[in-house]
């Protein structure tokens, strides 16, 4: 029986030591945080950001996305309101279900995750993205450090760009894309990348982000985001020492 219960204490650690997806509310489905005046975002419905009710459609809209964080500087629409935001309308099959969009150009969204960056560790990002016409691009990527408190459009100074994988409608000019985006359809996007012993990276928090590029117009929908943390060969190690000290034990 001691031996069993030490066996399933050795998976208890592997399973531990196991990939997971470290973001909250990548599938965008919890409630917004909304401003007094403001309401959810109900079925067939989507809704832009808004801050204060000097804003046109303030009432129309939402104050932000749970655990993602972006800037009140709009490209088009000036200070106070971002046109980007949440939508349950039916999207390639999505029925109700909840996503976020973005309609205008150099508009990011992001979101630092709680993970410390570690020497040996392996990250591996996707999301889905969908768009609803033509000459639209973006980026999906990964960072070391945090976005600019003055505007989350942009990051620190001190960050460093991990990796990151490019999105384009199959009109796109601005830049080859990594991914073309298939019209009126969810598609994959994925990114993977590693840290090398001695890296800057190392000790800084990650961040997910996606934006869409200079030029890029009209909605741009996404949905499950997710990024996942491969334990560095370290942790693997750690886990099966331990495990074989408690089988030991239990004989």
């Amino acid at each position: 029986m001691k031996r069993v219960f030490a066996a399933w204490l050795v998976l208890a650690a592997a399973s531990g030591a196991s990939a997971q997806n470290i973001l909250f509310n990548g599938d965008f489905e919890a409630p917004a945080y909304v401003n007094t005046g403001q309401t959810q975002v109900g079925p067939s419905q989507q809704k832009t950001l808004a801050r204060d009710d000097s804003v046109a459609d303030y009432y129309d809209s939402i104050f932000g996305i749970m655990d993602w964080v972006h800037s009140w500087a709009d490209v088009g629409f000036g200070e106070g309101s971002r046109d980007a935001g949440l939508s349950r309308v039916d999207y390639a099959g999505s029925g109700e279900t909840q996503y976020a969009f973005i309609n205008n150009w150099e508009t990011r969204l992001s979101q630092v995750t709680p993970h410390t960056i570690a020497a040996g560790d392996v990250f591996e990002a996707s999301i889905k993205v969908g768009p609803r016409g033509l000459n639209q691009g973006g980026r999906v990527q990964l960072w070391a450090g945090v976005p600019s408190a003055q505007n989350p459009d942009f990051f620190e100074a001190s960050a460093i760009l991990l990796g990151e994988t490019t999105l384009g409608t199959s009109d796109w000019t601005a830049f080859t894309p990594d991914v073309t985006l298939d019209l009126d359809t969810w598609n994959s996007a994925s990114l993977s990348v590693s840290i090398a012993g001695g890296s800057p990276a190392v000790g800084m928090p990650l961040t997910m982000s996606f934006l869409t590029s200079d030029g890029s117009w009209g909605p741009l929908n996404f949905d499950d985001a997710s990024v996942e943390v491969v334990p560095s060969a370290g942790t693997w190690a750690l886990a099966v020492v331990a495990g074989a000290f408690l089988l030991r034990r239990a004989r």
